[in-house]
């Protein structure tokens, strides 16, 4: 196949979208991001960081999380792509493609995530979360494939922000109830609320099955002698590269700090008596403050990107407001800064999300493969949660300060607004 058939072809699968969409969805893919969320935050942000601090001393916590959080790194690394490119070739004839993945990730995750509660060994906490976070990626590429397949372009901006709001008041929420009682309640939490939402978007959101994709798919070009490539070509797909890392480089810069805020209230701001509990209890205010200004600027920005139908500048102008939250934390170490940076770092947060994902629903190489596409470019949106707390971790025990968190974060997200020049003009 020649570069140029390529090229055409992504240019034409970029407008198959669908005109209309369930009105249900516009409840039904928030809630169900928010339960994933809830999940993923109480785990990473809170309770993995309790059972750590209960077998290590404050010095060494810190480097254990780090790599307790790696090696579930590692397992969204791997399993992402693959339960896209599977979901890709699934037949869909009883639940639909997607939402056959979004019950089996569910359920899947179920005994490993009530296993790591009950677990003290930190070693085994560790293989049994990274398991977990094996069934959750399942999920999360399921519920990434609904905005390009089933929601219109116009409403894109919309949904995004919507699900943006959910997966920032997941975490928070998350982050509750991981500190709100003992750790095996804050597991049985998260889980109870993960599996509800889930289930309710199995149950509730029709999914397209993969004969009526296919019909969608007959008016693309096709692919000479049927072969297909791993991976999308990077002429042909820099700007869904280019995404994708920009997505990389702010999350994990944000994540970097938020993924590790249970430790910078203990240690850096000394809140309460410096207890791990104290610090947990903290967590509720800034999760209050957050959540209202997330709230506030994905909702605005996601109506302003469908109604002038301009995603990067917004993606540029969210990029650059974690730059003064990075100040806020770097000169006041302080619950004052903290509270200033929770709601600079909301509305950061909620105008990005509102408009990132609307910008990779549009870029996306090949939307007849969105499955496929879609695991690899949400590496870019999951991992950071993880791995932004792990290379914390270790910046942390190697440099003394955590201090360097708020430099490494500004630096990420500087340059996770500079990807954004390298996206073709023609992708406003």
């Amino acid at each position: 196949m020649t570069l140029d058939t390529v090229q055409e072809s992504s240019k034409v699968l970029r407008t198959q979208a669908p005109e209309t969409m369930a009105r249900r969805l516009w409840f039904l893919l928030p809630l169900s991001v928010y339960g994933l969320f809830v999940l993923q935050g109480g785990a990473t942000g809170v309770l993995l960081g309790r059972q750590v601090s209960n077998q290590y001393s404050d010095a060494d916590s810190v480097g254990a999380l780090g790599a307790v959080l790696a090696l579930a790194a590692l397992a969204g690394l791997v399993s992402q792509p693959l339960w896209g490119a599977l979901s890709d070739r699934s037949p869909g004839q009883w639940l639909g493609r997607r939402n056959a993945y979004v019950l089996g990730g569910a359920a899947g995750a179920v005994p490993f995530v009530l296993a790591t509660g009950i677990t003290t060994n930190v070693a085994v906490v560790a293989v049994l979360f990274a398991v977990a976070t094996l069934a959750t990626s399942a999920v999360a590429v399921a519920l990434a494939t609904t905005l390009p397949e089933r929601v219109p372009v116009a409403r894109r901006g919309t949904m995004s922000g919507l699900s943006g709001v959910a997966q920032i008041l997941g975490v928070l929420t998350g982050l509750v109830l991981g500190g709100a009682g003992s750790i095996r309640f804050g597991y049985v939490a998260v889980l109870v609320v993960f599996l509800v939402t889930s289930l309710s978007f199995v149950l509730l959101a029709h999914d397209p099955s993969r004969s009526a994709c296919e019909e969608l798919q007959a008016t693309a070009p096709a692919r000479a002698n049927g072969k297909q490539r791993r991976l999308p070509p990077w002429d042909a797909a820099r700007d869904f590269y280019m995404a994708a890392a920009g997505r990389f480089l702010i999350l994990f810069g944000a994540q970097s700090v938020l993924g590790f805020l249970l430790f910078v209230l203990r240690d850096y701001i000394e809140v309460g008596d410096g207890s791990i509990e104290d610090a947990a209890k903290a967590l509720i205010p800034i999760s209050a403050i957050n959540g209202v200004s997330t709230f506030l600027s994905a909702a605005v920005g996601g109506y302003l990107a469908d109604r002038f139908a301009r995603l990067k500048v917004f993606v540029v102008i969210s990029s650059l407001l974690f730059l003064p939250a990075a100040a806020a934390l770097f000169f006041l170490p302080t619950m004052t800064g903290v509270y200033v940076a929770a709601a600079i770092v909301g509305l950061a947060f909620g105008t990005y999300l509102s408009v990132d994902q609307a910008l990779v629903a549009l870029v996306l190489p090949n939307k007849d493969k969105a499955g496929g596409d879609l695991g690899l470019i949400n590496i870019a949106n999951s991992l950071p949660s993880i791995l932004g707390p792990a290379v914390a971790g270790g910046l942390v025990a190697l440099t003394g300060s955590f201090r360097s968190l708020f430099v490494m974060m500004a630096v990420s997200v500087l340059l996770g607004a500079w990807t954004v020049r390298f996206i073709s003009d023609e992708v406003r």
